[in-house]
């Protein structure tokens, strides 16, 4: 198993990813986010996880460096993956009511990985770590909003149930062919 790093700082960038300017501003916000807060974040990035899953990297890392108020839980992992191009926001149970899978998975899909795909790794972890830092406070964190057309019938209510009525006719024929 991949060892757990110490933790020297609320930045702990293995991987060579953040210019020292960069570093220096994550530090300070996430500092501020504490201070003002409580609530602890921590930014790790690795060269890989030499073939161990993401999720439980994250989480033992989480545990080891006890992040968040012992009562409250409310730590904050953003952990990188440079080589195997995996991200992950491993949230304590204290801060799931408001920094929550969605929007995590948006702070990553469309902060974090944009970013990183145009090469500017000190800049999307900036970006992602003041998003975070506005969720936590209750702030608008600027995030797109998710997209409302999940199914092709979500903005068609006639169509929804023109397509409802469709399947219980097959459904009803093929149940009055097997009786």
């Amino acid at each position: 198993a991949l060892d757990v790093p110490y933790l020297a700082g609320r930045v702990t960038d293995l991987a060579d990813l953040l210019p020292p300017d960069a570093e220096q501003r994550v530090e300070e916000i996430l500092l501020r986010l504490e201070e003002d807060t409580g609530a602890q974040l921590a930014v790790l990035t690795v060269p890989s996880l030499e073939g161990e899953p993401l999720e439980d990297y994250a989480l033992r890392v989480a545990e080891t460096w006890q992040l968040g108020r012992k009562d409250v839980d409310d730590g904050v992992l953003l952990l990188i993956a440079r080589d195997d191009r995996k991200i992950r926001l491993e949230v304590g149970y204290g801060l799931e009511p408001v920094l929550t899978d969605a929007l995590s998975r948006r702070i990553i899909d469309h902060v974090l990985r944009p970013r990183f795909r145009a090469g500017e790794f000190g800049a999307g972890v900036e970006e992602a770590v003041r998003a975070v830092d506005a969720i936590v406070r209750g702030e608008d964190a600027g995030l797109p909003e998710p997209s409302r057309a999940a199914s092709p019938f979500a903005e068609e209510p006639a169509a929804a149930a023109a397509g409802l009525l469709v399947f219980v006719a097959v459904i009803g024929v093929f149940s009055m062919v097997a009786a």
